[in-house]
């Protein structure tokens, strides 16, 4: 028995309480407590929208305190952190910026485009994405993107995740190429590299203008080094490349000429190209790989025609036929006889039209000199009128597209696939076509 407070708290240890204030910790301050310890934890950061570590003592405190950051996040509402290192820039207010496009962000930083707007952020790293190999990143989102491969020199296309990717991811090839080209690579003399291999090469030789082919030794070399032909000559271009896919056949560095008295060769279909107004032989859509030289048949959507190629075994895609007449059977073949679009088929046969034979709607009668026949064509009211629409591909190019509202021809990128009519290649042929003061002054 104690007669006073101070002689029991002399003798006996008091107890003190621990324990920090309760309530819901997700909207508490930081509070590091006190004691003389150096524990790691995690706290909410209101601001920010992050769980963040800190140094709690030991005791006091608050309920804003986690033994580790996987339990804060599972508590608290945290903002996605898209960025591969590091964190994204804040603003003023201390959220995080919401960037939109290459030069959005400061220097140090570069513009993450993720799957929604809270994870298209500034993120610390480098501006130089060429350099960078393949990074698909983490999460579920299924992001289609490109990246600049150096070791063939090419910008290629692979599948995000959505987060914690690099700076070479781009949105589409052209931007890809934008970022990536190599101006230099095609001036550099051949390097012959060093090593033991005896590897198939092609570099650009300037001199004589052309790709040639060399061994390269495996290590070492310069950027003037190409797996194949057709890589080099996409870099290096020694011609204009009429053809839609591949290369074009070339006697020394002249491009091979066609038309109805002259074919190409097995593996080339003759090519006639409205946009320079050329008839050139040209590449299949797709050789496949491997070594074998199989007669196939593929539709030239280009020329609406089953023609032959050279099938090498494996890869390739589903427009490969073992004959001609499945390959009609398959794909509507026809003459082009419309000015723009293709006509009406029944089947496999086109709608002849007359002063008898209408037809119908979304269509008009056509009369083609060139090949003394009616067809029905679909309609330039429709299509005209129908949007500018750059498809789902994103292989973009310049295309022209009519505006009703002004009565004008303007350009817009096409991506190389599907869309609308409203689409063409050349200004003349967009106005000639579509617009209303062209063919009042006719």
């Amino acid at each position: 028995m104690f007669l006073t407070q101070d002689d029991c708290q002399t003798v006996c240890p008091t107890y003190e309480n621990p324990c920090g204030s309760d309530g819901d910790p997700c909207s508490q301050d930081l509070a590091v407590g006190e004691g003389g310890f150096l524990l790691t934890r995690y706290y909410f950061d209101k601001e920010s929208r992050r769980c963040r570590e800190f140094a709690y003592q030991g005791s006091k405190g608050n309920a804003n305190n986690f033994l580790s950051q996987e339990d804060c996040e599972l508590v608290c509402p945290v903002l996605p952190n898209p960025c591969r290192v590091g964190e994204p820039l804040l603003n003023a207010l201390k959220e995080p910026i919401i960037c939109g496009g290459e030069d959005s962000c400061i220097n140090g930083y570069w513009c993450h485009v993720g799957g929604s707007p809270e994870t298209t952020n500034c993120c610390p790293g480098t501006r130089r994405p060429c350099d960078l190999p393949l990074e698909i990143g983490q999460g579920s989102e299924q992001l289609e993107r490109w990246f600049y491969d150096g070791g063939i020199q090419m910008c290629r296309t692979f599948t995000y995740k959505g987060m914690k990717g690099n700076s070479n991811n781009f949105l589409t090839k052209q931007a890809c190429r934008q970022a990536c080209k190599d101006v230099e690579s095609c001036d550099q003399p051949v390097d012959l590299g060093t090593g033991s291999e005896d590897l198939p090469r092609w570099f650009f030789d300037k001199k004589q203008n052309r790709c040639a082919p060399f061994s390269y030794g495996g290590i070492g070399g310069n950027e003037n080094n190409f797996i194949s032909q057709v890589t080099c000559s996409e870099a290096c271009p020694v011609y204009r490349n009429y053809c839609p896919h591949g290369i074009p056949l070339v006697d020394g560095n002249v491009v091979t000429a066609c038309g109805i008295d002259r074919g190409c060769p097995d593996g080339f279909i003759c090519h006639m190209s409205s946009e320079f107004n050329v008839s050139i032989c040209c590449q299949p859509v797709d050789l496949g790989t491997g070594s074998e030289d199989l007669p196939r048949w593929f539709i030239d959507k280009k020329q609406n025609r089953c023609a032959p190629f050279s099938y090498g075994g494996i890869g390739g895609n589903e427009n490969n036929f073992i004959s001609q007449v499945t390959c009609s059977e398959a794909c509507p073949v026809y003459r082009n006889y419309c000015p723009h679009g293709i006509p009406l088929v029944d089947g496999n046969v086109v709608t002849a039209c007359g002063i008898d034979r209408g037809c119908p709607d979304g269509f008009i009668c056509h009369m083609s000199s060139e090949f003394n026949v009616s067809i029905c064509c679909q309609d330039p009211v429709d299509f005209c009128s129908a949007p500018r629409d750059p498809g789902p591909c994103t292989d973009f190019e310049t295309r022209y597209g009519y505006n009703s509202a002004s009565d004008t021809c303007v350009e817009y990128q096409y991506g190389g696939c599907d869309g609308t009519l409203n689409n063409f290649r050349s200004l003349q042929r967009c106005t000639e076509i579509c617009c209303k003061e062209y063919k009042r002054k006719l």
